[in-house]
This record gives C-alpha cells, structure tokens and sequence, in this order.
C-alpha cells in the first residue's frame, strides 16, 4: 500500500471514530451516558437520571452490592445524593454552600440535608453519629479532616469512599485510614462530563458488608 493510501486510511478512521466513540449503538461511552453528561455539563446517565461524580467502574462496582437498609452521610451533596436516595434506605449530607442546598431541592424523602460552615462545625458534624452509617462518602471539601473525624461514626463493617484519591493533598487522609487497618480498593477511569482519568477508593477492613 503506497503512503498516498495509507494517509487516506488514517482520514477515514478519524472521521468516523467520533462516530464510534459516542454514537454507536456497542460504544462504551453512548452506553454510561458521558456525551449526555458533557453536553449537559452535569452528572448524569444515558437516560439522564443523577449519578455520583465518581468515576464510572465504582458505580458499576456499587450498584450490584448494594442493598435497601444501608444507611450514608455525604459530604458535599448534589446529583449523588439522589443516586444514593435510590440505592439505600437513609442519606445524609453535609453542604457547606447554602446557595447549592436550594438549587438541588427538592429532595427525595430519604435524604436530610445540613448546611454546616467550613470553619466551624463542617468537618466534625458527622460526630454527632456514633456507629451509625454504614457508608461515609468524603467528596466536600476540607477532604483530610473530613477523613480524620469520621471513623468513629462508621459502623464496624462499613465502608468509606474518597473521590479524587490520585490528587496529592489527600495523601495525608489516606494515610490515617491506613494507620488505622483500612486497606484500600483503587477504581480508576473516566467520570461524567470529563475526559481524563482518575480515581475513587473504597476504604474497608476484613469484615465489611460489601464482602471484599
């Protein structure tokens, strides 16, 4: 094949490999809903329904596991606290934009939502529960101390999911659950509306009701 071909060849793959990548009815990408979540610029699914900003094999990791009376304290709220509401009996949040709490309402009737200040009483509000959740979500802000003053509201089989756990500056969070004997479940990939890669953890210790 002369290199006049071979150039030709390479212009038809790029014109028709957006094609493949976002509308064909096998591609990955059409199938977990990202190009409706770009074009939207919010979190959502295929069929547009809210999803968690998470990265797109813990929601498929997740949603096979999880069962009606499992209860979870967010913080930082948004699309995920509908997806939770879906997936579990009761969902707590802690928000500390007063503003965002009124453009997300209204709720589902299983989730109560609190805005906490970032400077007083955002980090230890979830002290408030002693055993009680058996999932803590740590994707607000202030992430490291969020980390540091939740454990004794996890239940002993419970779980605890860091978003974003590749930056840097949650180093130190991770490395007191550590510390503490969580051992930890890396998902790395693609998240809605964006196309780069990252990660969320599972934390977990033997006996967690996820069975992992």
């Amino acid at each position: 094949m002369n290199s006049k071909k071979i150039i030709l060849n390479l212009l038809n793959i790029l014109r028709i490999a957006p094609y493949f990548l976002l509308a064909y009815k096998t591609s990955y990408l059409k199938n977990i809903g990202w190009q409706k979540s770009v074009l939207s610029q919010s979190s959502i699914d295929k069929n547009g329904s809210p999803i968690p900003w998470y990265t797109y094999p813990i929601l498929d990791f997740l949603e096979s596991r999880l069962i009606n009376n499992i209860t979870v304290f967010e913080f930082g709220s948004g699309n995920s606290s509908f997806w939770w509401a879906k997936h579990t009996s009761k969902v707590i949040s802690c928000e500390h934009n007063p503003i965002w709490i009124e453009k997300i309402k209204p709720l589902p009737d299983n989730v109560e939502i609190f805005y906490k200040n970032l400077d007083t009483d955002y980090t230890d509000f979830i002290q408030e529960y002693e055993n009680f959740f058996d999932i803590i979500i740590i994707d607000g802000r202030k992430r490291n101390e969020c980390i540091k003053n939740c454990l004794n509201s996890l239940k002993k089989n419970g779980i605890i999911i860091l978003d974003n756990s590749e930056r840097i500056k949650y180093e130190t969070g991770i490395q007191f659950l550590n510390s503490n004997g969580y051992k930890q479940l890396d998902f790395w990939g693609m998240s809605p509306s964006v196309h780069i890669k990252s990660c969320t953890s599972i934390f977990y210790k033997n006996e967690n009701f996820l069975e992992i």
